[in-house]
């Protein structure tokens, strides 16, 4: 971090430009949208693309229809849809003593080929130490997923501790950046207040109650509850299930 400071520590550096100027065309919200998968949803007032019903007469004949037994069933169904994630890296901070679990050349093929087969959102790992990418790939990764995909969503994944790696996020592209609870402790709220000011999302990890809470009260607008404590590095199965009674709907 201290060569990557000093690498951008002019203030005409084009990231620290980046993080001084405010965002003001209204944001796609693409990494939002991902998650929750609106563009199913022809109805969801999130839904840029939804349909507007054309009649009072149209919602009563809905509402008959919906009273069988059979819609009810398949409202429920459709409520609550599983997001479909993929997390590209070779190597991971969970399995230390394993150098290469994935061998591949370019991540942005790997993402491309994710998004076609049904991922709704691609994690891209640019720390090279802890998960062998780098932000070459992150650039890789969001051409090819824009040229697969309108809806699909681009998060670069790093162990974010400074501001300029928020910046290189927003530089290449990406829609959204993990920030890590257990890793930013206090000074979560000031991340993603950054993320707010220069129009990047971001998505944070959080494993324990104190971290979910800690997000909701500083306005995250998306939580990845992780099964594993990276503290203590150990895999907790049901962790996630555990705290999904924190959050509403």
């Amino acid at each position: 971090m201290k060569q990557l400071s000093k690498n951008h520590q002019s203030t005409s550096d084009p990231l620290q430009m980046a993080m001084g100027y405010m965002e003001t065309s209204t944001p796609p919200l693409r990494l939002a949208r991902a998650l929750r998968r609106v563009y199913e949803d022809d109805d969801n007032p999130a839904n840029p693309n939804r349909r507007e019903k054309e009649s009072d007469d149209d919602d009563d004949d809905d509402d008959e229809t919906n009273s069988s037994p059979s819609s009810y069933n398949t409202d429920t169904l459709s409520m609550r849809r599983g997001c479909f994630v993929a997390d590209i890296k070779r190597k991971s901070l969970s399995a230390p003593k394993q150098q290469h679990f994935v061998h591949f050349d370019d991540a942005g093929l790997v993402a491309e080929s994710m998004i076609q087969s049904g991922a709704d959102c691609v994690f891209i790992n640019v720390d090279y130490h802890n998960y062998g990418g780098d932000i070459s790939e992150l650039r890789s990764a969001v051409k090819r997923v824009r040229q697969t995909s309108p809806t699909a969503a681009v998060v670069a994944k790093d162990i974010v501790v400074d501001e300029l790696q928020v910046a290189m996020a927003k530089d290449a592209g990406a829609d959204g950046i993990l920030l890590i609870a257990s890793v930013l402790g206090p000074a979560l709220e000031n991340f993603l207040n950054l993320c707010s000011i220069i129009g990047l999302e971001a998505i944070v990890e959080c494993h324990t109650k104190n971290e979910v809470e800690a997000a909701l009260g500083a306005l995250a607008q998306n939580i990845l509850v992780s099964n594993w404590d990276r503290v203590g590095g150990v895999l907790y199965d049901d962790q996630a299930e555990k705290l999904a009674g924190l959050f509403s709907g």
